[in-house]
């Protein structure tokens, strides 16, 4: 259970990272500083994507019958 406790917490993470990102970009945007809102949102993107990749090997492990089975829980 360890293992999937440190794979939710990079999901978590991850997404939680991004969403601060997209959020400081709208305000950035809000207050006309676009090229700010445009850096966040790359990084922010970045950090989805890493939180997608972490979230794709999880199902990836469970349908090979390597992982522990999450979408019984």
């Amino acid at each position: 259970m360890q293992e999937l406790e440190m794979i939710c917490f990079k999901m978590i993470s991850n997404l939680g990272a991004a969403r601060s990102l997209f959020m400081e970009a709208i305000q950035a945007a809000k207050r006309y500083e676009f090229e700010t809102a445009r850096q966040l949102i790359e990084e922010g993107e970045e950090y989805r994507l890493k939180g997608h990749d972490v979230h794709f090997d999880l199902l990836s492990k469970e349908s090979s019958g390597e992982g522990e089975n999450i979408t019984s829980y």
